[in-house]
């Protein structure tokens, strides 16, 4: 926990107190690491010396400010060097899990503790991730494809194909492109030929225009490795406020895959584990655990 003063762009109006002795937080703790909405929230603190105003701040998990107040209630002790914040989950903060809570000193802001907010959608995997479900996850049809460097998925709910490619480099980013089903975006390239070289495969129908046509996509992914399968997908998306947009969305064999799509997609991974457990499909319609071969098609619809 970093105990070191910050000051952030978006601190509310107060005067910063030009007193070099001024108090230094040596202790911020919580009594809970995830409360439901309304639940009230101990946060303890202890100062080296006493401090003429603290109050907890609230901001989402990558800085942004929210738009709610943080009801709370300060119980210092006698000498001022100590005491307790008791706040209440506010009802707007169900979908920015976790809220980032800030000590204000005297107007410097101090410390950070990251609290987890009871979805009001439950998640369909285990454990869950930080953040809450934006809107009621749900099983939507889906098509997916394997590439020489990455794969093709076309979610139903989405009416968008997704394009996953693998990371060129050791270390690097698996990068992520998002097509409508209605538009190919890029520039038109010119089609040597359609026919797969021996040992690669025909490309589903939904992922055929978007490879022949949306600009460096065919380059990047190469030829398929394997006909397209199609199943039902979990698919669920999570608002961390700021610029963080997290969709999530199941495999044919019930893996985990988390996109990054804020504005534009932009990068993609497998989650294996979720704060040190492997993570389960828990709550989402999908085949049975025996059955994850999902029938091949020629034609998708």
């Amino acid at each position: 926990m970093a105990l070191s003063a910050i000051v952030l762009p978006f601190a509310p109006a107060v005067a910063v107190s030009s007193d070099r002795r001024a108090a230094r937080l040596l202790s911020f703790t919580l009594d809970k690491q995830e409360a439901a909405k309304g639940e009230t929230v101990l946060a303890a603190y202890r100062l080296d010396r006493p401090a003429g105003n603290v109050t907890l701040l609230a901001t989402t998990i990558d800085g942004a400010p929210v738009s709610f107040r943080l009801p709370q209630r300060l119980r210092p002790a006698l000498a001022g060097d100590s005491g307790t914040i008791a706040f209440h989950v506010p009802a707007e903060a169900g979908t920015l899990s976790p809220l980032l809570l800030l000590l204000n000193v005297d107007g410097m802001l101090h410390g950070s503790q990251p609290l987890l907010v009871r979805c009001d959608y439950p998640w369909f995997f285990a454990p869950r991730v930080e953040r809450c479900p934006f809107a009621p996850t749900q099983s939507t049809q889906a098509v997916i494809q394997h590439f020489e460097r990455g794969a093709m998925i076309w979610l139903a709910a989405a009416e968008s194909v997704y394009v996953l490619y693998s990371a060129s480099r050791p270390g690097d980013d698996n990068r992520l492109e998002r097509f409508d089903d209605a538009i190919v975006v890029g520039s038109q390239e010119t089609v040597v030929t359609t026919e797969p070289p021996v040992g690669r495969f025909a490309l589903a129908r939904r992922f055929e225009p978007v490879w022949q046509t949306a600009t460096g996509v065919r380059r990047r992914l190469g030829w398929a490795l394997g006909p397209e399968l199609t199943y039902t997908a979990c698919y669920g998306y999570a608002f961390g406020g700021g610029k963080s947009m997290r969709t999530y969305v199941t495999t044919p064999d019930d893996r985990l895959l988390e996109f990054d799509t804020y504005y534009a997609p932009t990068q993609w991974r497998e989650l294996l584990t979720i704060a040190g457990q492997r993570v389960t499909i828990t709550g989402c319609r999908h085949r049975d655990a025996g059955d994850h071969s999902s029938q091949p098609v020629t034609d998708a619809q």
